[in-house]
């Protein structure tokens, strides 16, 4: 139990505590101004569209974009309204937990130390993106969980906070649909339950039936850029544990309240704490699977969000709350760049793996205590000149400050795909040091859509003109509806072989490779198909990326170094028609001196 007059001082304590952190940590990143470029356009008589000339969804947020839109509405301009949105979001959400979850005091302590504690927490409560947004939803679930009731009011409520998390981020149904799925299995099966159910999606059915009309698509053009990139899936579980090795390294208390959080399944006997525990966990492998993110920590913040509420759920004993407490200060104060340490002269955390400190990045040009104005950041000064051009057509990554500052007369063309729907659906050019969510595509030749002017490949041609239809045609148009149908059925249907691998080199087996090569890589066609036992020889120290190909598409990839002696590699999984070979690091030239494929 808890006495209400000390429970509600050290509450006030504790948020205050989290207002200060936050202001010390407050910046705004590059990917929030995606969002509010559309926001922006929006607001000037353009439509939800990101490039003015085409309606795309470019953020994958739609919840969070409204409360964006709000910010920007009421304040005049995107920078310190979407502070005050994000901060704002992140206290309600932990006055939640301590004035509403917790059951007890100390439960409510440590709960909410880690969060202080926090680096992934902290920095991704002021970004612009839509981290506070979730921890809120989670809040309010474990909230609604809490009460006693299996009234159809009460899937209601639990399926309509599903439904908004998904409309904050769609794959968010991994975390929310646990508690969701425990509610309807403990509830009685009647119509009127099932009607609640139904009623709590009514919000996402009518955003998707919107989404369909007037972008053409039920997903964010950003998910055909991401999940139709091409990249085998062995490198993005490869992948998603750096990104956890990362986040060990750097900010491990996150990680160690994540794991923390399974004792609420022991300790409790309710459905209830377990669902929050089950949706973290899952959500934790979901990340994995997918790679993670190149932003260290911003996908494992709802996981570890959930984990505090969980466990805020407890009637800790002295020890276990006092353990708890311990354990979250020891690991704070052994962290260099906990939220504590940081302010005008944070040092960020060096790049790995493509996992980087993205605050750390932006933070001189973007932090609310160190930049001299509210986005002084080289791309936005970049923008700035692009607006005072005039109309043109532009080619470039890293698009948010410079897009919003670049303006609605700049049509941008990410190599990303994030904002282009034709870029979004090639696939991405293979790159052996790919980053994670920046998977580049070959820009088509005679491509401009700033002007309308389609690509001259005939097939990416035909595929332009098809999108074209559905983001700029008239919205009503029935044969705009069948096309965006059938385009979500049965996809873009180009030959991803020649973007995925272009200009390529190719040799057949037995044919002296001798000559160095660089980026492009090499490919050996083995004649016939068949299991390969193959042997290399390279001068001594060359890092070489290898990879076996079966019926145009990638089975397995490895590293090797040359030593300058004849190496066997690795056989094959199988049959293998295709032998890749790329030089490990960017800008290295390779060569080998001899490749055997083995029994033929």
């Amino acid at each position: 139990m808890r006495a209400q007059g000390t429970h509600r001082l050290l509450g006030a304590v504790a948020i205050a505590l989290l207002a200060i952190l936050l202001v010390r940590n407050a910046w705004v990143s590059d990917d929030a101004f995606i969002t509010l470029r559309t926001v922006d356009n929006f607001l000037h008589g353009y439509g939800l569209r990101w490039n003015v000339a085409e309606r795309v969804q470019s953020y994958t947020h739609p919840l969070w974009m409204l409360g964006l839109l709000l910010a920007r509405a009421l304040t005049g301009e995107p920078y310190y309204g979407t502070l005050v949105l994000g901060g704002l979001t992140t206290l309600l959400a932990v006055a939640i937990l301590w004035f509403g979850v917790a059951r007890t005091t100390l439960g409510a302590v440590a709960a909410t130390l880690p969060l202080l504690w926090s680096k992934s927490f902290v920095d991704f409560s002021t970004s612009g993106l839509e981290n506070p947004l979730t921890h809120l939803l989670l809040a309010l679930l474990a909230l609604s969980l809490l009460r006693e009731g299996d009234r159809p009011v009460d899937l209601f409520r639990t399926a309509l906070i599903t439904a908004l998390a998904m409309l904050n981020r769609l794959d968010l149904i991994v975390l929310f649909a646990p508690a969701l799925a425990m509610h309807i299995w403990h509830s009685p099966r009647t119509r009127e339950h099932l009607g609640a159910v139904l009623a709590g999606f009514v919000p996402l059915a009518l955003w998707e039936i919107f989404s369909f009309v007037y972008y053409g698509s039920l997903v964010p053009n950003t998910a055909y850029a991401k999940l139709g990139a091409g990249i085998p899936h062995f490198e993005l579980l490869s992948q998603g544990m750096r990104y956890l090795g990362h986040t060990w390294t750097y900010d491990r208390l996150t990680l160690i309240v994540i794991a923390c959080g399974l004792i609420p399944l022991f300790q409790l006997k309710s459905w209830r704490a377990s669902a929050l525990v089950v949706g973290s966990v899952s959500y934790l492998g979901y990340v994995v699977w997918i790679g993670g993110d190149f932003m260290a920590g911003r996908f494992l913040t709802p996981s570890f969000f959930a984990a505090t509420l969980a466990f805020s759920m407890l009637s800790p004993s002295r020890w276990l709350a006092g353990a708890g407490i311990t354990l979250a200060t020891l690991s704070g104060l052994m962290n260099a760049h906990a939220p504590l340490y940081s302010g005008v002269q944070y040092d960020k955390i060096p790049a790995s793996n493509g996992i980087v400190d993205e605050r750390g990045y932006y933070h001189r040009g973007a932090g609310l205590l160190a930049s001299k104005r509210p986005i002084s950041h080289a791309f936005a000064r970049e923008g700035r000149r692009a607006r005072r051009q005039g109309p043109h057509t532009v080619v470039r990554a890293a698009v948010g400050y410079f897009g919003y500052y670049a303006g609605p007369q700049v049509h941008i063309v990410d190599p990303l795909g994030l904002d282009d729907p034709l870029i979004a659906r090639m696939p991405a050019r293979y790159d052996p040091s790919w980053r994670v969510g920046h998977y580049r595509r070959v820009i088509p030749p005679g491509y401009d859509p700033g002007n309308d002017i389609p690509p001259t490949d005939p097939e990416l041609a035909a595929l332009y003109q098809r999108l074209r239809g559905i983001t700029r045609g008239p919205l009503l148009s029935p044969s705009r509806w069948f096309d965006a149908l059938r385009l979500q059925l049965i996809g873009p249907q180009i030959d991803p072989w020649i973007w995925r691998f272009p200009n390529m080199r190719v040799r057949s087996e037995g044919e002296a490779i001798g000559l160095p090569f660089g980026a492009r890589g090499v490919v050996v066609h083995a004649r016939p198909p068949r299991a390969l036992q193959p042997v290399i020889k390279g001068p001594a120290g060359q890092e070489i990326r290898i990879l076996y190909g079966r019926s145009r598409a990638i089975t397995h990839a490895f590293d090797i170094q040359t030593t300058g002696q004849p190496q066997p590699l690795p056989p094959s999984p199988g049959t293998a028609d295709l032998l890749f070979l790329f030089p490990g690091n960017k800008g290295q030239k390779i060569t080998i001196q001899d490749l055997q494929l083995g029994p033929g």
